[in-house]
Order: C-alpha cells, then sequence, then structure tokens
C-alpha cells in the first residue's frame, strides 16, 4: 500500500525551486518568470485569498483559466491553503459552469476577462467572489501595451493586477495540508461529465513515476518542457504542469496550439520535452523540411489523451530521425 505523507504540491515546487531563485520557471510569449518571482507571488496570492477571500482548508476555487503564467501562480496558492481547485474548460457554457459552481460549493470564481465581460450579469448574481485575469497580465511591456487595447474592460475591484498590487502586507506562512489537491472533470464520454478527485499524494506519484528512468537525464539546467496541454487536461496538469516544475525545470508556456509558433518556441528556447496528444503531432508532420527541423533539440515526447496509432508514430519517428533527433514519441 502506498504510504500518505502530509504535504501540499505546492511545497514540492517550493523545495526545488528555493535553490534556483535566479533561474527562469516560466517563459511566456517573451516573458520570463524566474523562480523567485514564481514563488514570491504564490506567497502573496495564498495570503490574499486566505485573508481578503477567506479561503481556508477544504473550500473549493473554481478556475476556468487557459494556458497563462495566472492559472499556474493561483493553483499553488490555492493548493498551499489547502483549498481544492475545481478546474474547468475555459470555453464551458455559463450554465454548465454555474451547475460545476453549485455541485462543487465554490466560494470563488476565477475566470477570464472575456468570459466575465459576456456573461457578467449571470457571473455577478453567482453568491461568490470574482477575480477576473487577463492575458495581458504577463506578457512583456510592448506587447501588453499592444494586447491591452482589445481586451474587454473589466471594473478594478474584481481584476487579478489590482488585487495583487494593492496587497502590501505578505504573511509567508507553511502550507495547509488537505488530502484533496484539484477536481478536474472527465468529458463525459459515456454520459453525463464526472467529477474526478484527485489527491496531492496522487500527482506527486505520477512525477516520481516520470523521474525513475523515463526522463533519464534530469539536469533542470538543459531541461525546457513547452506546455500546450490545459491544465483542465489530466495529462496538462500532473506532466507538463507540476512534474516540470517540480524537477526544476522551465516551462514554455503556450496558451494556444498554433502550429509554426509551437516548432518556433522549441527552435527558441531549445526545448527538450514535450508533452501532447496524438493529434497534435499528426499536424506537425505538415511542416515543411525547414520547418520540421526546429524540433531537433527535443529528446522526450511523451504522447497520451488518447490512442497512438502505429502509422502515426513510425511517420513522425522517421521524421525526427532525418532531422537527427533522438527522440521517439512514447506513449
Amino acid at each position: 500500500m502506498m504510504k500518505q505523507v502530509n504535504f501540499q504540491l505546492f511545497d514540492e515546487i517550493n523545495k526545488t525551486l528555493s535553490d534556483r531563485y535566479s533561474e527562469v520557471s516560466i517563459y511566456y510569449l517573451g516573458r520570463k518568470i524566474t523562480a523567485k518571482k514564481l514563488i514570491r507571488e504564490i506567497n502573496s496570492w495564498a495570503d490574499i485569498l486566505e485573508n481578503k477571500f477567506h479561503i481556508n482548508k477544504g473550500d473549493v476555487v473554481t478556475m476556468n483559466l487557459p494556458n497563462i503564467p495566472n492559472a499556474i501562480i493561483l493553483f499553488y496558492a490555492i493548493n498551499k491553503c489547502g483549498a481544492i481547485a475545481n478546474i474547468i474548460h475555459p470555453l464551458n457554457p455559463i450554465n454548465t459552469i454555474t451547475k460545476t459552481i453549485s455541485n462543487t460549493y465554490s466560494k470563488l470564481f476565477i475566470t477570464l476577462d472575456n468570459y466575465f465581460a459576456s456573461n457578467k450579469n449571470v457571473i455577478e448574481d453567482l453568491d461568490v467572489s470574482i477575480i477576473v485575469c487577463r492575458v495581458s497580465d504577463y506578457l512583456p511591456y510592448i506587447k501588453r501595451k499592444l494586447y491591452i487595447r482589445q481586451e474587454q474592460k473589466v471594473e478594478g475591484r474584481y481584476l487579478y493586477t489590482e488585487i495583487l498590487k494593492n496587497w502590501k502586507n505578505v504573511i509567508v506562512e507553511d502550507s495547509k495540508f488537505n488530502n484533496i489537491a484539484v477536481y478536474l472533470h472527465s468529458t463525459g464520454t459515456t454520459g453525463e461529465s464526472k467529477t474526478v478527485a484527485l489527491s496531492n499524494n496522487a500527482i506527486s506519484q505520477l512525477k516520481n513515476a516520470l523521474s525513475n528512468g523515463v526522463i533519464e537525464d534530469m539536469n533542470p539546467n538543459r531541461n525546457k518542457s513547452i506546455m500546450v496541454l490545459p491544465l483542465f487536461h489530466s495529462f496538462g496538469f500532473g506532466v507538463c504542469m507540476h512534474a516540470m516544475l517540480s524537477f526544476g525545470f522551465e516551462i514554455v508556456l503556450m496558451p494556444k496550439f498554433d502550429l509554426h509558433k509551437f516548432a518556433n518556441l522549441i527552435s527558441k528556447r531549445k526545448v527538450a520535452i514535450c508533452t501532447g496528444v496524438p493529434t497534435m503531432f499528426s499536424k506537425l508532420l505538415k511542416l515543411s523540411e525547414k520547418d520540421f527541423s526546429k524540433l531537433k533539440s527535443l529528446e522526450n515526447i511523451f504522447v497520451g489523451g488518447e490512442k497512438l496509432e502505429k502509422e502515426l508514430k513510425l511517420k513522425f519517428n522517421k521524421r525526427l530521425s532525418q532531422i537527427g533527433s533522438t527522440a521517439e514519441l512514447v506513449e
């Protein structure tokens, strides 16, 4: 029987990253977020959640965010409080989200500005507190100025950046242990969608499995991983986010899969680890020889989510070999 250890997932990344404060933990569309900034903002938000929003051990916080730094920071802040992150698809219709909030007894709802603006009347009538994030929150200065012009206008009292800016006194306390870390939701292919509860320990064991010979070279100074699978996907949550941060690897964060941008990011950041679903790799085969060669730095490629057909595996591995990559698709 697997021994249950009392710790939060935040404790795992905090332990690893405390020795790597000057290193990049998240690369987001040109913005480099160091381990020091990541841990500092997680601690700030844990303090905010507990003292402003009264989120305590066992409480539930619903999040419907894409792959932006806010999502990672807020998850670990929720986790440090001993609360449960209820992570749902950011494009779910509002009636599905209100039902999920009710069914999980959520105390706080965290969403994106455009979703809030489109469903403002319904969301404000919910018996929950609200935090609104923007895609531009962690963009580099110039990109942020350009992007902010097309974002929805939201009142300051809800905004992630305004709340963080106005919160001065951060008290760094120990994590509060709670067995359940996250609620994820099945796709409902055999009926109504099911809520899946995952413990801190279960997610940590997944991380341990990867370090047990699956990734041979665990050197955090050279390993970078690209994250395009979303947080509401267990593969994206457990492998792409938590395992990589726990190892001290840099996460190259990509909010939405784009064929050419994906290849360019791998080349630019010298990404060694890639995780995805078969459909993604099928699309990558459409790249020209020049663009496909940008994947040369890849050393570990993990495929899940659905069955990997033998033909796709053979074709992709052959092209990897042709560009001098030692990687192979691994289910």
